[in-house]
């Protein structure tokens, strides 16, 4: 299938989700996030992002990390004025968010929120981005909703990969076999996914 048709299919079955079945998926997810070897002590920084049209319930995943690790900064996007790019700053509360770019809801561009990936960095500390997307494969391949924005925001902090833990998370339905042979080159590969079953590690 092309992007196009994969993008398509994955909409169209996401659609069919009952809100239940998204609370129970997403209790799940929040699980195995913390089964994974991802959340430790040298974490800084968990920037998520709001749910959009039947995504995985981010806010239960907040909530579930947050009383875990409730010392480090939660952080979600902000697409900038210009939409070529995009900025995570820290949310303590969800009721701050409010409705910006397509609708989703977004934080207020706080300065003193702002979320540096690179001050984490000089404390010898590390970063979670979690990635939304429509499909990813066992490899680390995502294919997400073609905007370009965490492609871009990653792009900026290329030269510190092993300080960003990259994670698709989605429903297991979501994980196809493969997508590397549409993968692009500026497609950034996740480092390990979640689903409601199971973490795939890009080693796998």
């Amino acid at each position: 299938m092309t992007k196009f048709e994969i993008r398509k299919y994955m909409k169209e079955k996401r659609e069919h989700l009952s809100e239940e079945l998204i609370k129970l998926s997403s209790e799940k997810m929040a699980e195995n996030i913390i089964k994974s070897h991802i959340l430790d002590d040298s974490i800084a920084n968990v920037l998520l992002f709001a749910p959009y049209k039947n995504e995985p319930d981010m806010y239960i995943i907040h909530q579930v990390l947050k009383e875990k690790m409730p010392d480090i900064a939660y952080g979600y996007p902000r697409v900038r004025s210009d939409k070529k790019g995009m900025d995570f700053f820290r949310v303590d509360d969800i009721s701050e968010l409010e409705a910006g770019y397509m609708g989703i809801l977004e934080p207020e561009a706080d300065e003193s929120k702002l979320i540096d990936i690179r001050c984490a960095v000089k404390q010898n500390q590390k970063t979670i981005i979690f990635f939304p997307g429509l499909c990813f494969d066992d490899k680390g391949n995502r294919i997400g909703y073609g905007g370009g924005f965490y492609d871009r925001f990653c792009d900026i902090y290329k030269d510190l990969s092993d300080k960003v833990i990259k994670a698709g998370i989605c429903y297991d339905f979501q994980v196809i076999d493969s997508i590397e042979n549409i993968r692009e080159e500026h497609d950034v590969r996740m480092n390990i996914i979640i689903t409601e079953k199971r973490g795939i590690y890009e080693s796998e």
